[in-house]
């Protein structure tokens, strides 16, 4: 039996030895390894193969200088483009900010894009004043007439009937019945006054 074995290990060392081709025999690593024979692989090879092959799959990789040069441009170039669109919509629009503009990003997403874009890598191909501008938050006035004012007090505010009298809400009753705010929500939540409700 083990004749037989041995035989067999002779003829993968010779047909092992001729693939010079060290992305194939990484390759038979990987299928040695699925199938718990390492051992195995070890005996065709021969320990200073093996050993070889284990460098070259966990050395880090590393891209050819042209390459790098390559990928950094097309980045560079990405970032110059959304530079650009961004700070003419900026300009175009003086009322609106980057939110607007990354309207599809959440807030986590909007910093990391803003903080890459002010402090990244490339942030020394933007001028102080589009940093500026990308920085800027303007703020719109809006005139409120006393009818949208008492809207959006209605709209924030809970209405509560006090011994059959309404009121818009429990600081309003406050003002009118001189009863503190906190004292009137008390009464609501009490069974002790019933008189006392939200409406």
């Amino acid at each position: 039996m083990e004749e037989v074995q041995q035989r067999r290990i002779d003829r993968l060392k010779l047909k092992y030895s001729k693939i010079v081709d060290i992305n194939i025999l990484k390759k038979r690593y990987s299928e040695f390894k699925c199938g718990n024979k390492l051992e195995l692989f070890i005996k065709i090879l021969g320990k200073e193969k093996f050993d070889q092959i284990v460098y070259e799959i966990n050395k880090p990789f590393k891209h050819k200088k042209e390459t790098i040069e390559f990928l950094r441009q097309v980045k560079l170039n990405n970032f110059i483009e959304e530079k650009n669109n961004l700070i003419e919509f900026l300009i175009k629009n003086p009322t609106l900010t980057r939110n607007n503009y990354y309207h599809n990003l959440n807030s986590k997403q909007l910093s990391s894009k803003l903080g890459k874009f002010l402090r990244g890598k490339f942030s020394h191909f933007l001028t102080e004043e589009e940093k500026k501008l990308i920085r800027n938050r303007p703020k719109t006035k809006q005139i409120m007439t006393k009818e949208k004012l008492l809207e959006k007090k209605m709209k924030l505010s809970r209405p509560i009937i006090i011994e059959g009298d309404n009121y818009i809400s429990a600081s309003e009753a406050s003002k009118i019945l001189n009863i503190d705010r906190g004292t009137i929500r008390f009464r609501i939540k009490s069974e002790k006054y019933p008189n006392y409700k939200y409406l």
